[in-house]
């Protein structure tokens, strides 16, 4: 069987469109690596504007205390529980879970002693 010129060109740009087709969508640079490198940059566009908001928050904390003295002051007394001088400090602790049972009493008088026995009458 002999071919023809127009059938071996056709043959070869067949073969050489296949290759093409193939490095497109498996070789480097291929379509699923570009979608996956987009991915990638659009999740770290999202870090960094949350990185973004942080700084702003943080560079205006700075401002504030540099500032003002209540600012500082209320930083110290919320996260370092620091007081001034004179102040006397009072912790408050609140019951916030109302279906515990309450602590049994504690006696008074050290010789006597909690009944464990339920009293019925």
């Amino acid at each position: 069987m002999k071919l023809t010129l127009t059938q071996i060109l056709l043959i070869a740009f067949s073969v050489l469109s296949l290759i093409l087709f193939l490095r497109l969508w498996l070789g480097t640079g291929s379509y699923p690596e570009i979608w996956d490198l987009q991915g990638q940059i659009a999740e770290q566009k999202r870090l960094n504007e949350e990185q973004t908001k942080r700084n702003e928050a943080l560079q205006s904390e700075v401002l504030d205390i540099s500032r003002d003295d209540a600012a500082i002051e209320d930083r110290a007394r919320g996260e370092l529980g620091m007081i001034k001088q004179g102040e006397t400090f009072y912790q408050v602790i609140l019951n916030s879970d109302p279906t515990q049972a309450p602590a049994p009493p504690v006696p008074t008088n050290p010789t006597q002693q909690p009944s464990t026995q339920p009293h019925v009458e």
